[in-house]
């Protein structure tokens, strides 16, 4: 765990301390479980939500391929994490069926959005992408990768790339954005994450062959510090600041962004309306009304 991740960890838990009916025995103590940071692990994932009673939601989640709420080989529940992205998005988008986009944006219309957590489709070769959240309406598409302290990492290598390059399934689309971050590796953002993603979602449309033309959103969204907390926190020559990290983080993620030309035509092709976007997660919880 880097300095920077556990100063977080340790504003987290004292926050969530100082503003919830959780308390210091709520969190694993020191050594109870097979982490060295189970004390950044509460006891029940509950006390992690602001809301917990939607059945649907809760099998979403166990039917996922990420195993959110199961206990893993080291004794906790990666929802119950304080950096759990999956939790940040439940915290976001709620414990209903649906979810309220309060005005239009991008080009998605405003209105009551069926919700759908661990949204999962192939990619290819029975590789599954997972993303956190779908929300759709009509002919309205929101599909969300959260990300909690992810943006904190400089590196995200994807060990599969040569699966995507030598498949035949793989649209040149795509194999042109994996070689372009392959060569050019991408910092902080994932993404090839995104790009996998964003295959996924080319798959289902494809297969769902929709009669009207789809409107979809890919949204990346990062949970950032406030600036007063970058402001004051500083780090050794060793390494980057906190704002250069997530200013490292924007610089990749306007890279993929920037790509998005370069899909729409084929996206096109089995009736969608692409756009990407990136937003910190201050600016989803305002989109939603929260």
């Amino acid at each position: 765990m880097s300095e920077k991740e556990k100063d977080i960890l340790v504003a987290l838990r004292n926050k969530l301390l100082e503003t919830s009916s959780v308390t210091i025995d709520d969190f694993f103590r020191e050594n109870e479980c097979g982490t060295p940071n189970c004390i950044y692990y509460l006891r029940r994932f509950e006390n992690n939500l602001q809301e917990c009673n939607n059945v649907n939601h809760r099998q979403s989640y166990k039917e996922g391929k990420g195993r959110e709420l199961d206990l893993n080989g080291k004794g906790v529940v990666p929802m119950a994490a304080l950096k759990s992205s999956a939790a940040l998005a439940w915290n976001i988008f709620g414990d209903k069926d649906s979810c309220h986009i309060n005005s239009i944006w991008n080009h998605l219309s405003s209105g009551e959005y069926e919700l759908k957590y661990e949204w999962e489709s192939e990619a290819i070769n029975n590789y599954d992408a997972s993303l956190d959240a779908h929300l759709f309406m009509d002919n309205n598409h929101l599909f969300v990768e959260m990300k909690m302290l992810e943006p904190l990492t400089k590196s995200h290598p994807f060990k599969s790339i040569n699966t995507y390059l030598e498949s035949q399934k793989c649209p040149d689309e795509f194999k042109n954005a994996f070689r372009s971050f392959r060569d050019d590796e991408p910092e902080f953002f994932d993404a090839f994450q995104m790009i996998k993603h964003l295959l996924a979602i080319y798959n289902y449309f494809n297969k769902k062959k929709f009669e009207s033309l789809q409107n979809v959103v890919l949204l990346n969204c990062h949970w950032k510090p406030s600036e007063t907390y970058i402001s004051r926190h500083h780090y050794s020559r060793r390494t980057i600041s906190l704002q250069k990290t997530y200013d490292k983080f924007n610089e990749t993620a306007k890279r993929f962004i920037d790509m998005e030309a370069s899909f729409i035509p084929l996206l096109k092709s089995v009736g969608v309306n692409l756009k990407f976007d990136t937003c910190n997660h201050r600016e989803l919880i305002a989109l939603v009304g929260k």
